[in-house]
């Protein structure tokens, strides 16, 4: 990762679970105005399960109106893993992921 551009940097937050400071990176699409378009704190509001999210990725790759991207955030220090395992773990045990709640 410390090969590639940092495209956002900021908080994720999912109350009672964990907090921490992260880093995104870009994967796949068009990030020109990512940094702009996130805000200082993305907040989880809830779970979904995976199979409804690809259901609807499916219906947008045909979209000609609707732009996708895909960003992978990591850690932006070592002390921040702690927290961001933690709400790693709390998806993956439920097998859910998570839905922003940010408008």
């Amino acid at each position: 990762l410390s090969r590639l551009n940092t495209i956002w940097k900021g908080f994720i937050n999912m109350q009672s679970v964990a907090k921490f400071v992260t880093k995104a990176y870009p994967v796949s699409g068009c990030f020109d105005y990512l940094s702009e378009d996130l805000p200082d704190t993305i907040h989880i509001g809830g779970r979904i399960s995976p199979k409804t999210v690809w259901d609807y990725v499916g219906k947008l790759k045909s979209s000609l109106s609707k732009e996708l991207c895909l960003i992978r955030f990591h850690p932006a220090t070592e002390e921040e893993e702690v927290a961001y395992i933690s709400l790693y773990s709390y998806f993956s045990s439920r097998g859910r992921f998570g839905v922003v709640a940010n408008n």
